[in-house]
């Protein structure tokens, strides 16, 4: 007998020692293999744009990035602090070469960013933020021209045939902003329709393959030109109408736990299928180069200490998938689904061949992936996709 027991208890143990093991890969998972590299912190970026900065990081942030297609270098947003606005910079793929694009024109905000040949597209909002457009910056005779010319552009992407899709926002004289808890009046909710525009880049539309009330709150064309992959906000007690970001509607119960959907709209027949719906989101949508699976960051609002006593935190964890679109499964990139958590990555981008991510961090955080503020790109192993 003491024979078994001792048997059970070697048994009890190997399995104890195995559980352990299991919960601590979980614990640690970080998405697919590779290594990392700070490229540049914060305070070099700000030291280049004025070389008489204090070094006081306050009031700046990284916005979208862009790899250039053969993946020597990348292209970024830098927001400054007021009143400077965002500008433009490019950045080797070694971190050695950090430039400012002399774009010449104020931006309050510049949004998505894409890199075709030596052309810089992007959406730039200015004068105040009253006028939102598409705007291309010829890197070769460092000339920028403005492509649309409504100034209710609220997103855009360039399509694989060089036109650009584009949204246009249009409000009616009914709009009610903010909106109130449980106020559902009319289609117009919000006052407001959309429409998606496809046009050449002199901005003469070709057609329209969307008019309505859904949002596009980001949009990313699939390869084959067929599809477009977006995300929008559904209100809680009406399936039917969707919110516009500008006018910040939620608070409080029902929208504290707003859906926010991803979705695939068919540029021929203006059908939208539902993917997925989750109450922390999906941005930064990048659509495979096969076709068959679109690449998505979350922001799961978990908190992250800052230091050994946990008292201060920022609560702006982050993590990267990959779903594929056929089946619905979701593939774990990038950061942690459970604690210990990761700072959510700002801006992502993914090189031609797949293997390098690049993004921003603004937070001082040292979370065993990152460690504090500034440009990172994650060399992984194997391709993304």
């Amino acid at each position: 007998m003491k024979t078994i027991h001792l048997v059970i208890l070697v048994v009890s143990s190997i399995g104890i020692i195995a559980l352990i093991f299991s919960i601590y890969e979980n614990w640690f998972e970080t998405g697919q293999p590779g290594h990392m590299q700070k490229l540049s912190d914060i305070y070099r970026i700000r030291n280049i744009y004025n070389p008489n900065d204090t070094g006081n990081d306050s009031g700046v942030s990284l916005g979208y990035f862009a790899w250039s297609q053969d993946g020597k270098f990348a292209v970024f947003a830098f927001g400054n602090a007021n009143p400077d606005g965002n500008t433009l910079w490019k950045i080797s793929r070694d971190g050695q070469e950090l430039q400012e694009i002399p774009i010449k024109m104020k931006f309050d905000v510049i949004n998505k960013i894409r890199i075709v040949s030596d052309d810089i597209f992007f959406d730039g909002w200015y004068n105040g933020q009253n006028n939102r457009d598409v705007f291309k910056y010829d890197m070769k005779n460092q000339a920028l021209t403005k492509l649309t010319k409504s100034g209710n552009v609220n997103v855009f992407d360039v399509m694989p045939d060089g036109n650009i899709v584009y949204q246009e926002e249009h409000n009616y004289q009914t709009k009610i902003c903010p909106l109130k808890v449980n106020d559902t009046r009319g289609n117009d909710w919000a006052g407001y329709y959309t429409v998606l525009w496809i046009a050449d880049q002199q901005d003469n539309k070709i057609k329209s393959i969307y008019n309505g009330t859904e949002v596009f709150q980001g949009i990313d064309t699939s390869p084959d030109g067929k599809y477009i992959a977006f995300t929008d906000m559904t209100h809680p007690l009406n399936q039917k109408l969707h919110a516009m970001i500008i006018c910040n509607p939620f608070g409080g119960t029902p929208f504290a736990n707003i859906q926010i959907g991803l979705k695939l709209l068919d540029v021929n027949s203006g059908s939208i299928t539902t993917l997925d719906t989750s109450t922390t989101g999906y941005q930064n949508l990048i659509w495979s180069h096969d076709g068959n699976s679109i690449l998505y960051t979350v922001q799961s609002n978990q908190c992250i200490p800052l230091d050994s006593t946990g008292n201060s935190q920022t609560c702006s964890a982050g993590f990267v998938k990959l779903r594929n679109v056929h089946d619905g499964t979701d593939k774990l990139v990038y950061g942690r689904e459970s604690p210990p958590y990761t700072e959510r990555p700002i801006g992502v981008a993914v090189s031609s061949d797949g293997r390098s991510m690049i993004f921003g961090i603004n937070a001082d955080v040292n979370d065993g992936l990152v460690n504090g503020k500034g440009i990172y790109v994650f060399e992984l192993d194997n391709p993304i996709y």
